[in-house]
């Protein structure tokens, strides 16, 4: 048996993420080996995290030489879709008690991010006591103002922003893919007028959600935020003065 003559290796998965083998063809004596490397590092697609493992199959051929295929697959971590939300109520505070006063307003801000390992698209904030009131939650370019100190969710990780385009920014639906690590901030579209009729209840509380759809239908989780807007004291009444 003679020499196989022009040798070389081909992997089409790593050539489609732009890799090249370094070597040129090769002659191999019989009994002979040689090493092919690649001019870079694969880096995992989020393909591969849903598919659940790195598939890729190297042909080997000459030409004089029958080809030979050797498949690795390399397991990835689990996919995940989960989708983390912070709520910050920012009150018009006119008379500075701190308390939401009667004909004062509320202003809503929800940082929404992706911290899980797929992407989500169609990215959106529910809550139910906004659309009772007519106000939807929206995507803004605006950073939300600072919460105070122990405010924040546990599970809420800031991710990096998002740059928005200019006809994203005032929807309510984000029609981009959120990817891990990627975060929205969504603003009410109108300020909540507080009402004598929120003194009943002695706070304003509402709690919101992020919703939207992982790539591969992975299933996703979530968590809730709320935020609570104390009301003053209602006046006590003054007993009358005896006759």
């Amino acid at each position: 048996t003679g020499a196989a003559l022009d040798v070389v290796v081909t992997d089409p998965k790593l050539e489609g993420a732009g890799l090249k083998f370094v070597e040129g063809p090769q002659t191999l004596e019989p009994g002979a080996s040689f090493t092919f490397t690649v001019d870079g590092e694969y880096t995992v697609t989020e393909e591969d995290v849903v598919a659940g493992e790195v598939k890729n199959t190297a042909t080997a051929k000459g030409s004089n030489v029958p080809s030979v295929d050797d498949s690795e697959n390399t397991p990835t971590p689990e996919a995940k879709a989960e989708l983390v939300i912070d709520k910050i109520a920012q009150l018009d505070d006119a008379n500075g008690n701190g308390k939401a006063d009667a004909g004062e307003q509320i202003t809503w801000y929800f940082n929404v991010t992706n911290n899980g390992n797929v992407a989500v698209k169609d990215v959106q904030v529910v809550d139910e006591f906004l659309k009772g009131e007519g106000i939807t939650p929206v995507l803004t370019d605006q950073a939300a103002p600072e919460e105070a100190e122990g405010e924040t969710p546990e599970e809420f990780v800031a991710g990096t922003q998002v740059v928005l385009e200019a006809d994203q920014i005032g929807q309510a639906t984000f029609n981009g893919m959120l990817k891990p690590g990627q975060s929205l901030t969504f603003v009410a579209d109108k300020m909540y007028s507080v009402d004598a009729a929120d003194a009943v209840e002695g706070e304003i509380v509402n709690v919101a959600e992020p919703t939207g759809t992982p790539e591969g239908d992975v299933p996703m989780s979530t968590n809730e935020d709320d935020t609570h807007n104390p009301m003053p004291d209602a006046p006590k009444d003054t007993p009358a003065a005896p006759g």
